[in-house]
């Protein structure tokens, strides 16, 4: 059964056809929160969060665009909205070992871009062109490149040291 037809089902309140795009988009959605969070613990809240937003607004589909680029947007949307009111970082109690403090250093520095970087960033790491980037985040083509070259102009300047 397509994307498409298991969300009007959910719509009409079918809870199998939840659990078939639970089953299917799980990883995909958790991965993204992830990514964008760098905290699993918030990762998992805003998957679970997405879920239940799907549920809700899956009426509001209306099949202009294909399932998963309607979905994904509400992935994005919700993380961007995370973001604007995230709670400040708990504090590690002790130094990471070694092996971890280049991976930590990158997760700040990825943390500290601008929303819109961020994501754009992101999205590029997960294979998406820019037009693709541009047309999900309602931004043109070279606004989504344009924010792709200054994350990376940032990232490297903040990771000067580890390089």
């Amino acid at each position: 059964m397509s994307d498409e037809e298991l969300v009007r089902k959910i719509a009409a309140g079918k809870e199998s056809a939840f659990a078939e795009i639970f089953r299917r988009y799980r990883e995909r959605v958790f991965s993204i929160c992830y990514r964008y969070t760098r905290n699993y613990d918030d990762a998992q809240d805003l998957c679970q969060e997405v879920f239940i937003k799907l549920y809700r607004k899956a009426g509001s589909f209306n099949g202009r665009s294909a399932f998963y680029t309607w979905f994904y947007r509400l992935v994005v949307n919700h993380c961007l909205s995370f973001k604007r009111k995230e709670r400040k970082p708990v504090a590690i109690p002790r130094p990471p070992p070694p092996d971890l403090e280049l991976r930590m250093a990158i997760d700040r520095a990825i943390s500290s871009l601008p929303p819109r970087q961020r994501m754009v960033f992101i999205m590029h790491q997960d294979g998406y062109k820019f037009r693709e980037i541009g047309r999900l985040l309602d931004i043109s083509e070279g606004a989504a490149k344009s924010s792709y070259h200054y994350a990376i102009r940032k990232l490297r300047e903040e990771l000067k040291g580890y390089l």
